[in-house]
């Protein structure tokens, strides 16, 4: 766990620009919104699908990996998207204790009764860096680790385009898991 909590730490307080260059901001975790957990979501992706083609020949032609959510796109919250976060956290601690620790807990920090996007990004972090610490442990850790880190911030995400790229990494994960 402390391993989780440190990279997640890290990260939270670097974001680098892509590897083009070397520049690092920072920013305060109040200015995080939907574009920010939607740059994570996107390395995520990224991770499971390079895992999937290093164990599985077969990989790109699975459509039911890329297709497009089928949620109701027009009542996603982001309480809804912790909610998809949250199942991908229980399916990810399943395979982490068959070789490690479990993630934890999702954690539902809000202020205000309102949940807050740093809220839902710091526990995609978290995911992020739990999923590499996976690849490690089941995949014998044969990916770069810089490269899923390093976020392009989008601009204009809403909590539904956050959504899809969850429920397309909760079926990638769950393909890996049986591999």
């Amino acid at each position: 766990m402390r391993q989780i909590s440190l990279c997640a730490l890290s990260i939270l307080l670097l974001i680098s620009q892509p590897l083009r260059s070397e520049t690092v901001q920072l920013w305060p975790l109040s200015d995080t919104s939907p574009d920010h957990v939607y740059a994570v979501w996107v390395n995520i992706n990224k991770l499971l699908a390079a895992i999937g083609s290093n164990q599985d020949p077969n990989w790109r032609n699975l459509p039911s990996l890329n297709r497009p959510a089928e949620a109701d796109l027009l009542e996603i919250t982001p309480r809804k998207v912790l909610g998809l976060l949250s199942e991908f956290r229980s399916i990810l601690d399943k395979e982490l204790e068959k070789n490690s620790n479990p993630l934890g807990s999702t954690r539902q920090v809000s202020i205000g009764g309102a949940l807050e996007p740093h809220v839902v990004f710091v526990n995609s972090l978290e995911v992020l860096d739990a999923v590499k610490i996976w690849e490690q442990s089941k995949f014998s850790g044969v990916l770069s680790f810089r490269e899923y880190f390093l976020f392009d911030i989008p601009k204009g995400k809403t909590p539904p385009d956050v959504a899809i790229l969850v429920e397309q990494a909760i079926a990638k994960l769950e393909y890996l898991a049986n591999i």
